[in-house]
């Protein structure tokens, strides 16, 4: 393959007749070349979709009819062009009906648009869920026919910290998996940094200990064996916490946290790509998709639901929270979140504003659409304050900073959980 090309793959017919908002008559007659070109079309309209409906909803709330109908019509079109055209006709017969702006009816169009874009955004997320399906087979296609594994394998036995017999012996599928995990690693090691700096500053030797737990268990994952055994040996050393000897725990973690910022540096220096993995973890309570993070805490305690798209994050928002009494729940996909919210109401919403299947602006309306009255955080890496004030706009409380602090999470919940 020559450098640069794109590898593309195109949707099956199979997946695209899943979809009943599409018309399964004009995909079946479709060319290969014309089902590349209908899969271009739909990330086009995918990607436009949030867009345009923003500006319909807005120019609805301010009854100014004429813009409206134009981002009506930019909906219709996108909606032609993908040939969802039961739902693109019942559209063009709304901009009909309501063309003389001086006798529009705002609560019959009101529950017309309810219909629509409720509707509207079922079929794109749909669309937006095979397109992720999609990434993941690009993903295995690109390693394939550019890199080729045995390539990586090479690239990953330079990195002294990793274990080189588990790393030889791997499956291509298990390569695959170990990708993701040392690229989650690498992402979310500076959240576990802060959150052991900040206990072991305090002298609050539990949460020292927690954290060094939870940072052994990512080590164990990433087969970093060495550095995996002695943080093990410390956490048995420090068992005792009215013996611990500060001076000498504070050397040993300073030590450690070099040799891991090290080794996160290694895996950055790599290049590795990135892909999305909805596997279930172990040892995690699972329910319509969304795990149970914290099982030992009492059913009526207040619910925390955190989504993003990392477990990682999840792991380190459990130890964040630990001995604070709250429930905490947790989905690294938007869909399932949604399914738990059906019959499910949290208390507190952390969410991430970037997940994969949709914007977070996009997540919190759909929450408040559904009813749901929780205040919301957004776990975010955007401070500017034109940022913020537009977040708010969207019914957004509060914020955590990236990395995440373990002092500022607890006070950011304790503050929305009064």
């Amino acid at each position: 393959m020559k450098n640069g090309e794109d590898i593309t793959k195109t949707i099956s017919k199979e997946k695209l007749l899943q979809i009943v908002d599409l018309n399964s008559e004009k995909i079946e007659q479709m060319t290969d070349v014309q089902l590349q070109n209908y899969t271009k079309a739909l990330s086009t309209a995918a990607n436009l979709f949030p867009i345009h409906k923003e500006k319909l909803e807005g120019a609805f709330r301010e009854m100014d009819y004429a813009p409206m109908l134009q981002w009506l019509k930019a909906i219709k079109n996108s909606l032609s062009k993908i040939h969802a055209d039961n739902l693109a006709s019942d559209c063009e017969r709304q901009i009909e009906l309501n063309q003389d702006l001086n006798n529009i009816r705002h609560e019959k169009l009101r529950t017309f648009l309810d219909y629509f874009l409720s509707t509207s955004t079922m079929l794109f997320s749909d669309i937006l869920t095979i397109q992720e399906e999609l990434e993941i087979e690009s993903f295995e296609l690109r390693y394939k026919q550019e890199a080729g594994l045995e390539r990586i394998r090479e690239k990953l036995l330079t990195v002294t910290e990793l274990n080189p017999n588990k790393v030889e012996n791997m499956t291509d599928e298990q390569l695959y998996g170990f990708i993701e995990a040392l690229t989650a690693f690498q992402e979310h090691f500076p959240s576990q940094e802060i959150g052991l700096r900040d206990a072991l500053k305090s002298k609050n030797y539990t949460f020292v200990l927690k954290w060094l737990v939870a940072i052994e268990e990512t080590l164990e994952k990433i087969h970093a064996d060495s550095l995996a055994e002695t943080c093990r040996n410390q956490i048995n050393i420090n068992k005792n916490l009215a013996n611990i000897r500060h001076e000498r725990l504070e050397a040993y973690i300073s030590y450690f946290l070099k040799s891991l910022s090290l080794l996160s540096d290694d895996i950055k220096m790599l290049n590795l790509p990135k892909r999305e993995t909805n596997e279930p973890s172990d040892n995690v309570e699972t329910e319509a998709g969304v795990e149970v993070i914290t099982p030992g805490v009492s059913s009526s305690s207040k619910t925390i639901l955190a989504v993003n798209k990392t477990r990682f994050f999840l792991e380190n928002l459990k130890v964040a929270l630990d001995g604070s009494g709250r429930k905490l729940v947790g989905a690294t996909q938007s869909r399932s979140a949604l399914e738990y919210l059906k019959t499910d109401k949290p208390d507190l919403f952390i969410l991430d504003d970037d997940l994969p299947e949709i914007k977070g602006y996009a997540f919190a309306r759909k929450i408040r659409e559904m009813g749901h009255t929780a205040p919301i955080i957004f776990l975010t890496g955007d401070i500017t304050k034109e940022y913020m004030v537009k977040a708010m706009s969207w019914g957004v409380a509060d914020f955590i900073i990236k990395p995440i602090d373990t002092k500022n999470v607890r006070e950011k919940v304790a503050k929305h959980m009064k």
